[in-house]
């Protein structure tokens, strides 16, 4: 017979203008769905410059701020005593650290339940529950001592809610749409401005802004002086409507562009590293996005052959991968409640 227990999960992820707010923008996610519907309690420990609070709309939601530290084992007992003190029975990572072999030992000893999404760290041979988009190096890894549950696919990306349906928007055949991210990282959106600026066809430009992020003369210099059609537009507009009516988004690679793809949207993906190159693959594996390894060698020659490819893949793709990315946070989440459910 089932034996329902108490469900408190900690989500652990950082979130700021370096590392970008595509884990919190996921945890928040997986969050909201496992408090409506399975009635977690649901806390976050996030870094103390943590900025994007006012997104967070369910006060049910407990936020606890670290001080940052360089000794990793200082947070390491941090949330060994939070997990105590409120009794947590399960451990969400979304974050880039390589946390010491004896704490997640510490953890599994406690009987806390770990979960990972996305990890190539130590982490993930100590977990109870991997997801995984289906990147080529994950089989590459070391699984050594793995006795848990690995996910793999399109669909276990959990992404907002707004994205699990797909709504039809009027497609303007000559907007194009550049984001960011939330923290535009190394000015991403100036870069490639700057870079279409020397293409001589006309374009129908849209700039969406992140969170937080004003225009600096330099940058309002380039879209005067430009002869380019641009919009700017801040992030308290509807993102899903903006990339629904466009002909295809510029981005760099991250939670975005799964965002994209679910609403079935031709991409441009810039890669910062080998493993983001190795997981944007899949976008161009999928007919669904063509990736550049960075913005140097991005010209009007490749802009348009980009667009020849879009319009050559979409006769024959139908973006079979978006339905199984727009269930993903919920098969996620009733992953983990499936696993709460026996003692």
């Amino acid at each position: 017979m089932a034996i329902y227990i108490k469900k408190k999960i900690l989500f652990r992820f950082e979130a700021s203008k370096i590392t970008g707010y595509g884990h919190f923008m996921r945890c928040l996610s997986v969050a909201e769905k496992l408090n409506k519907k399975y009635s977690f309690q649901i806390y976050f420990i996030v870094n103390k410059d943590f900025s994007p609070k006012s997104l967070i709309k369910n006060k049910k939601i407990k936020i606890i701020y670290l001080n940052k530290t360089k000794n990793i084992l200082n947070e390491e007992i941090k949330i060994l005593k939070l997990i105590n003190k409120l009794k947590i029975n399960c451990i969400f990572f979304d974050i880039k650290k390589n946390y010491s072999i004896n704490f997640l030992k510490k953890l599994s000893t406690n009987k806390i339940k770990i979960i990972t999404i996305d990890d190539k760290y130590n982490k993930k041979n100590y977990s109870d529950i991997c997801f995984y988009p289906p990147v080529p190096q994950v089989n590459k890894m070391n699984w050594l001592n793995f006795i848990g549950k690995k996910f793999i696919g399109w669909q276990y990306i959990p992404l907002r809610s707004q994205f699990e349906k797909v709504i039809k928007h009027k497609t303007v055949q000559k907007k194009i749409l550049i984001m960011g991210g939330g923290s535009n990282n190394k000015n991403f959106t100036y870069k490639i401005l700057k870079k279409m600026n020397t293409f001589k066809k006309r374009l129908e430009l849209v700039i969406l802004l992140g969170f937080k992020i004003n225009l600096n003369n330099e940058y309002k210099k380039i879209i005067k002086e430009s002869h380019h059609k641009i919009s700017v537009i801040k992030n308290k507009y509807h993102i899903k409507k903006m990339i629904s009516e466009s002909l295809l988004a510029i981005l760099p690679f991250g939670v975005t562009a799964y965002e994209v793809a679910a609403l079935q949207k031709y991409s441009i993906l810039f890669t910062n590293s080998k493993n983001d190159e190795m997981s944007a693959s899949i976008f161009q594996k999928a007919k669904i996005g063509y990736c550049i390894k960075n913005n140097s060698i991005f010209n009007e020659k490749v802009f348009n052959k980009v667009i020849n490819k879009r319009q050559k893949y979409l006769f024959r793709n139908k973006f079979k991968c978006s339905k199984y990315i727009r269930s993903g946070t919920e098969k996620i989440a009733k992953i983990i409640y499936e696993s709460f459910k026996y003692k």
